[in-house]
């Protein structure tokens, strides 16, 4: 058996958008079962984590509750200015003057007598020296956090420009990775196994096509007899044994019910249960 561009084309932009429909449901289930999730930790507090009802398909987790605050950088400028004074090796400065005053200012490697200059300031490598830093609760601001620095002596110094920042919890839906794994594999299968199938006849095939074609531009159509030139083949054994494998699993999708529908000799237009009715009675699976 072999499949026309037109079918193959079909099938593809058929998957294309049985994946975005597949994707709109799966983020409208996401964001009804994120949203009970959250009403449920919101009433008993500590619930974190749901499993789903059908054992071992999946969970439903929050992430980062637990994660301490981090800083944040909220006013640069703030920021370069007190890394300029304490920790230069922190800053990069960027000079701007007038271009008349350039010459000067390179013969000359000092900023003596030249006007009109500006130096603007900003953080480098601000991450690495965050890490050094420690975000302390305020104790004036409930919910508020400082970012200091401790001395030699044991002293505070709040670093300006700088506040910390919880990160926000996430509801996180992770289906079961072997699972998942386990359903690729099944449905790449049963295309592979579709694609495998050797070609019968193609060229004769392709010549009664171009016969009805030039049956059709003559005019004899209308007198031609009502006869098939593409007798629709069975499905071959491996495609048979991958799609009665696949179907088990209740994983099959439209698009791959349409074709294994083709492959068999079926009508391929209907809902998935008519489809998956077809190929019941037709194959036993």
């Amino acid at each position: 058996m072999s499949y026309r561009i037109e079918d193959l084309v079909t099938f593809a932009a058929d998957a294309a958008l049985a994946e975005a429909e597949a994707g709109a449901v799966t983020a409208r289930w996401k964001a009804a079962a994120i949203a009970e999730a959250e009403r449920l930790r919101v009433s008993f507090g500590t619930v974190d984590r749901f499993p789903s009802g059908q054992p071992g398909l999946g969970v439903l987790r929050l992430d980062g509750a637990d994660k301490p605050a981090v800083p944040t950088v909220v006013k640069p400028a703030a920021f370069a200015e007190y890394l300029a004074e304490n920790a230069p090796e922190y800053v990069v400065a960027q000079v701007t003057l007038p271009a008349a005053q350039l010459k000067a200012l390179t013969d000359a490697l000092e900023w003596t007598g030249i006007t009109g200059v500006t130096v603007d300031l900003a953080p480098k490598n601000a991450a690495e020296f965050l890490e050094k830093c420690h975000v302390r609760a305020d104790v004036d601001v409930p919910g508020a956090w400082r970012v200091v620095t401790i001395g030699e002596d044991e002293t505070l110094m709040e670093i300006p420009g700088v506040t910390a920042v919880k990160p926000a919890p996430r509801w996180v839906l992770t289906p079961d990775t072997k699972l998942k794994k386990e359903r690729a594999e099944a449905a790449l299968e049963f295309v592979e196994a579709q694609l495998a199938e050797p070609a019968e006849e193609t060229g004769a095939e392709v010549s009664a096509l171009d016969a009805d074609a030039a049956r059709s531009q003559s005019g004899l159509d209308e007198f031609a007899a009502d006869t098939t030139h593409n007798p629709t083949p069975e499905p071959a054994p491996a495609a048979s044994e991958a799609l009665a494998r696949y179907t088990r699993r209740g994983a099959m999708t439209l698009p791959e019910l349409r074709a294994a529908c083709l492959a068999a000799g079926l009508p391929v237009s209907g809902t998935k249960p008519q489809l998956q009715e077809r190929l019941t009675e037709k194959l036993g699976v």
